[in-house]
């Protein structure tokens, strides 16, 4: 009895009642033998097992031989120098595992741009990827431009010597790329006018100031010096008011005594 497959057979085993054929679309096909001693066909994908290398057969049993990719052993085959911003371009990848080059439907892969060499934490500009399997290839699709670093990461390990990227700016991001240049030169005209009046606001707070200041210490020296003109009429008013008394008290001495007392002799204490 033939069996028609759509892909080309990897490996297959036969059992007690079942035909097991795994095949190059990575999916395994399975036969049972009802009891009319004939082939039926009755499921056609082990979604369950990833990345089967071999399968075998026995009476009551069934061996799935898996591989387990390794990513240190990834290599970059091939991956432009230049791109266009809001264009796809392809980077392809070999992956392996511990039986060599194999091909993942579900490969965990990542990318991150950076302007330097260096591991980054996140990337410098957005982007969108899908991943074709057989062989590994990635369509990255960048939202920005500018020479930058393609960091590659599988299975978390980032491949060393991350590939140079010269992307080269759309239309949209020229037109985007010229808006914000004008929106942040009226940002910027618009801090200096700001700052500038506020300079001139504090020139003149600080001018007022010191002219309050000037008021003020003009009004002390004027209170100052009319204290003090008080102060030296008042004494100059005693002065004279003593020297009137004195006077007055000598004169009625004089009157009293008949004219014989000395109005220069000092008074006895």
């Amino acid at each position: 009895m033939a069996l028609n497959l759509p892909f080309q057979v990897l490996s297959a085993g036969i059992g007690k009642h079942e035909v097991f054929a795994f095949c190059a679309d990575l999916k395994i096909y399975v036969w049972e033998l009802n009891f009319s001693r004939r082939f039926k066909k009755s499921q056609e994908d082990y979604r369950a097992v990833n990345n089967v290398r071999e399968i075998a057969l026995g009476r009551s049993m069934q061996i799935f031989v898996q591989g387990v990719l390794i990513p240190q052993r990834t290599l970059l085959v091939s991956c432009p120098s230049t791109a266009q911003s809001g264009e796809a371009f392809t980077v392809e990848l070999q992956l392996s595992d511990q039986f060599g080059p194999v091909a993942l439907a579900d490969a965990p892969i990542q990318l991150m741009f950076s302007a330097t060499n260096e591991k980054p934490a996140q990337s410098s500009i957005p982007f969108s990827l899908s991943v074709q399997v057989n062989p590994t290839t990635l369509h990255i699709t960048p939202q920005g431009f500018g020479t930058l670093f393609l960091h590659i990461f599988v299975a978390g390990s980032v491949l060393p010597n991350p590939p140079k990227l010269s992307i080269t700016p759309s239309e949209d991001d020229l037109a985007l790329s010229q808006a914000l240049e004008s929106a942040r030169l009226q940002e910027s005209l618009k801090e200096k006018e700001r700052q500038d009046k506020q300079q001139k606001s504090e020139m003149e707070k600080k001018k007022s100031q010191q002219q309050a200041e000037e008021l003020n210490k003009k009004k002390k020296e004027e209170t100052d010096k009319r204290a003090s003109d008080a102060l030296k009429s008042h004494r100059a008013k005693q002065d004279k008011e003593r020297e009137d008394k004195e006077r007055e008290r000598k004169q009625k001495l004089e009157l009293k005594t008949g004219g014989g007392y000395d109005l220069n002799k000092k008074k006895k204490k």
